[in-house]
């Protein structure tokens, strides 16, 4: 009998309409940080490059770990360069 295999899921790819509302700054351990395109607000969306990943608990727990990192870093970079 043939083993059932489980769909691969897709390979990580920016959603399209974010691609198209934001503009790339860089590429972190776990996340591609992107700026969206908003004058009003520095807004930030870091962007996990994991495969079939919607939500928070689509990530292991190493994974959140270094997401948690990364959004603190992000936060210690706005913090700085835009001091109330």
């Amino acid at each position: 009998m043939p083993r059932h295999r489980s769909p691969q899921p897709e390979p990580y790819a920016l959603h399209p309409q974010l691609a198209a509302d934001s503009h790339p700054l860089a590429s972190l351990a776990l996340c591609d940080l992107q700026l969206m395109d908003d004058s009003n607000y520095p807004w930030l969306v870091l962007v996990p490059r994991v495969a079939g990943a919607r939500e928070l608990v689509d990530l292991d727990a190493a994974q959140r770990a270094v997401l948690v990192e990364e959004i603190a870093r992000c936060e210690r970079l706005l913090l700085d360069a835009f001091k109330p």
